[in-house]
């Protein structure tokens, strides 16, 4: 994502890959989030750019703190059953958690990439004065929805395990 990102900035900021590369290691994800929105603004591209660039600004918010959630969690997995994620709100001072399933964390990992995927295509589609530059597409590449948000919370959550083999419990 990093890198599919770094193509958008370097866009909507008007600097080369090699200026962006050199800002990105001192500016946090929410400084470069508030700079893209702030220099989108005071852009003079078409109405559909902005909106695809404010799309890919929203779905980087989202995605970068689905990762963040799950790089910062601790875990409690059934082989048959759903995984529990859960980890200590520093801002709350509080446990927070969330219970999926393998489909589900399979589906933010194929969000991940569907969106690293867009981002490389989508940076490289954006010509000098925000308009479709044809040079590697024909037209604007398909925009993937919005990913899913991870909804951890302090509240408790039922888990429901299916019944063991022998009619016992596990």
């Amino acid at each position: 994502m990093e890198f599919a990102f770094s193509g958008v900035f370097a866009k909507v900021l008007g600097k080369t890959n090699d200026e962006v590369w050199a800002l990105l290691p001192t500016l946090t994800n929410d400084k470069r989030l508030r700079e893209m929105r702030r220099h989108l603004k005071g852009l003079d591209w078409p109405d559909e750019t902005k909106d695809r660039v404010a799309h890919f600004i929203k779905a980087f918010e989202i995605l970068v703190d689905n990762r963040n959630l799950l790089d910062h969690s601790a875990i409690f997995a059934s082989v048959e059953g759903p995984t529990g994620l859960y980890k200590y709100d520093r801002k709350k001072g509080n446990t927070i958690h969330i219970v999926l399933t393998t489909a589900e964390l399979r589906q933010i990992a194929d969000e991940m990439m569907a969106y690293n995927n867009y981002g490389l295509l989508f940076g490289n589609s954006i010509g000098p004065k925000g308009e479709l530059n044809t040079l590697f597409v024909k037209t604007w590449p398909d925009q993937p929805p919005l990913p899913r948000a991870l909804n951890y919370t302090s509240e408790p959550i039922a888990i429901r395990r299916p019944p063991s083999p022998g009619g016992g419990v596990r």
